[in-house]
């Protein structure tokens, strides 16, 4: 039986033990926020500190938090505490914390409290009606993808009984203003169920374990968000136990613990005192026997069932043990009892796991993945947790050095790379050739800060979507917006290279926010530049927006789009050669709208009607009368025009 020590981590100042309290993580603290049971007050929060590094003193240290003003929550447990800010809102700015749902001894509320901790400021935020959305629910689950945060489950109290919930359902920030929505799933959607574990892996959503009317549960679902179909995960290996238990009113049966994601094991402590870890590649269980050890004094503990396990911190898993009568646990010291009102802080060394994981399975792979993973840790030039970027382009040569973690937690398409053998996982570094090393400062300063490029004014707001298109973009409604906002030409270009490089990289929200910057930009002097891109670069929803965008500057019928005009049959091949048939019509329209002014510039358009392909030719003489027809077909057979280009 695989076993693994259960350090003890000696801390400065203690925190109130409290029943299913919330946490967050925010950088190198753990913030507590609530929980409990009958605790007289709500306005502080507690944060504990990891030491500094290269700090004498091995003690974390525990800080209370007073004064906390604004419309504070009430005192409840079983609450979720997520992150979320708007995009664009920049390093520091506009992120809070979102306390959801939650109970206490009396009430059950499904209310959303937001603090900033910053400015240490409670708000309790107007938000949509959402009572048929999220139902009254504590134990949910919540985690942030993307620019939202996903509750899914949770149980309430009725009467004496539980019933639990198997709903999911999102809550954006429109706006500035929570917005929830429900979220319409199919596939094997899990039965209902609380205090289990959500994690977010390889854009995918994994359900774990929680508790159900009469059951603790192991199963293990997995979310599409791309598709919204569930299926469930067939497990092998030592799983947490599964068994039935009998019921008790306005009693809550403990289940396993809330699970964290380190590399590609979800990691959790089981309600019967073990750790558990899920291989989320090979849907393989591995469970280990904790054995207490304590280099630092004669404290001992036995760790209590309602322990909590809030985040990992660096490589270890972070657990906050406190005795208070719900585990049956016990917490001993020579001479005298530990105060079994406070929390007292352990932790497991995961390397350790993943070792005892590669020595049981003896898989050469997952043991040069390992060691790939760590390679950072022990390089001379690197801190721990580190990886470079190089960029060797001319004047554009250098590197960017960034966290590995954060690098995990914030960018999907080089997570796969930091879990493999691959060399340059292994050697720490990887050479970026496609972009440029500023563009790819902007979209790290984005996925890790929420800061926006300087030359986007805005984030785009999903209240002021075009109803006319097929995206979620934001559109401008009319061609006098777009040239209100227009770029210059050498702005456009850095836009157009961020984005492409946001497309290349997968950074989906950022690549909307400067696709529709934009969009919203076009004028009559850069459509053509724009559209030649769009359709070469085969980014389908951008080049439909753009074809609307062009579509409705000339619409204006300025003497400024007329001319642009003049590129109508530029415009009609592109289309036609990409086979959308609902811009050829709309272009074919506009020509035949400028061909009746019998302008010169229609004229000449007609010309350049001429040079087209006689397949094309004759794709057009279908909207013409015989006249105009006629004469183009002379221009085609009698002049001898230039190919088009």
């Amino acid at each position: 039986m695989s076993r693994i020590a259960l350090e003890y981590v000696p801390t400065s100042n203690k925190a109130p033990a409290r029943y299913k309290p919330a946490f967050i993580k925010r950088d190198n603290d753990i913030i507590m926020i609530t929980g409990g049971r009958n605790v007289p007050s709500n306005q502080s929060i507690h944060i504990l500190s990891q030491p500094p590094p290269r700090s004498p003193s091995p003690s974390w240290t525990w800080t209370r938090v007073d004064g906390l003003d604004g419309e504070h929550p009430t005192v409840r447990w079983g609450c979720s505490a997520t992150f979320l800010k708007e995009i664009g809102a920049g390093a520091g700015g506009d992120g809070k914390i979102y306390l959801f749902g939650g109970w206490d001894s009396k009430y059950q509320y499904k209310d959303l409290y937001a603090l900033d901790i910053e400015r240490r400021i409670w708000s309790k935020p107007r938000c949509n009606d959402h009572e048929d959305i999220m139902p009254i629910a504590s134990m949910h689950s919540a985690l942030q993808y993307q620019d939202k945060i996903w509750y899914f489950g949770g149980a309430m109290c009725v009467g004496g009984p539980y019933i639990y919930h198997d709903d999911l359902a999102t809550m954006s920030l429109v706006n500035g203003s929570p917005f929830f929505q429900a979220v319409n799933s199919s596939g094997d959607i899990p039965c209902g169920r609380a205090q289990h574990t959500a994690v977010v892996f390889e854009k995918k959503m994994y359900i774990l374990c929680g508790v159900k009317e009469d059951t603790v549960l192991n199963d293990v679902f997995v979310f599409d968000f791309a598709t919204s179909v569930w299926s469930q995960v067939q497990t092998k290996g030592d799983a947490p136990p599964t068994y039935k238990y009998n019921p008790a009113n306005f009693r809550v049966h403990p289940g396993h613990g809330v699970g964290r994601v380190y590399g590609h094991y979800v990691v959790l402590i089981g309600n019967d005192r073990r750790l558990y870890a899920f291989d989320l590649l090979k849907s393989s269980w591995h469970s280990f026997t904790l054995e207490f050890q304590n280099d630092y004094d004669d404290t001992e503990i036995t760790l209590d069932a309602t322990c909590v396990a809030p985040c990992i911190m660096d490589h270890r898993l972070i657990i906050l043990n406190a005795n208070n009568g719900g585990g049956g646990g016990s917490t001993t010291r020579i001479d005298e009892i530990l105060d079994p009102t406070v929390f007292h802080t352990l932790a497991i060394d995961l390397d350790t796991m993943c070792e005892v994981i590669i020595q049981k399975e003896q898989d050469d792979a997952l043991s040069q993945a390992f060691l790939a993973r760590w390679a950072g840790r022990t390089a001379d030039k690197k801190t721990p947790e580190q990886f470079e970027f190089k960029f060797e382009e001319g004047d554009d040569a250098g590197s960017i050095v960034v966290a590995r973690s954060r690098l995990v937690s914030h960018f999907s398409y080089f997570q796969k790379m930091l879990d493999s053998n691959m060399t340059e996982s292994r050697e720490g570094h990887v050479t970026i050739r496609d972009v440029s090393r500023h563009d790819f400062q902007e979209i790290l300063n984005f996925l890790f800060d929420g800061k926006l490029p300087p030359f986007v004014s805005k984030a785009p707001s999903s209240s002021s979507s075009s109803s006319s298109s097929s995206t979620d973009a934001t559109i401008p409604p009319t061609a006098a917006a777009a040239a209100a906002a227009a770029p210059d030409m050498m702005t456009g270009q850095r836009m157009w290279r961020l984005f492409v490089a946001c497309a290349r990289y997968d950074v989906q929200s950022l690549e909307k926010i400067i696709g529709c910057e934009i969009v919203k930009g076009l004028d009559e002097n850069n459509a053509c530049f724009f559209f030649q891109l769009a359709h070469d670069s085969q980014i389908a929803w951008f080049k439909e927006e753009c074809m609307r965008a062009i579509l409705r500057l000339i619409a204006t019928q300025t003497p400024a789009a007329l001319a642009m005009m003049n590129n109508a049959c530029f415009f009609f091949q592109l289309a036609h050669d990409s086979q959308i048939a609902w811009f050829k019509e709309e272009c074919m329209r506009a020509i035949l709208r400028l061909i009746a002014t019998q302008t010169p510039a229609a004229l000449a358009m007609m010309r350049d009607l001429a040079r087209l392909p006689p397949e094309l030719t004759q794709y057009v003489t279908k909207y013409l009368n015989d006249d105009v027809a006629t004469r183009i077909l002379n221009h085609h057979h009698h002049e001898e025009v230039p190919p088009l280009r």
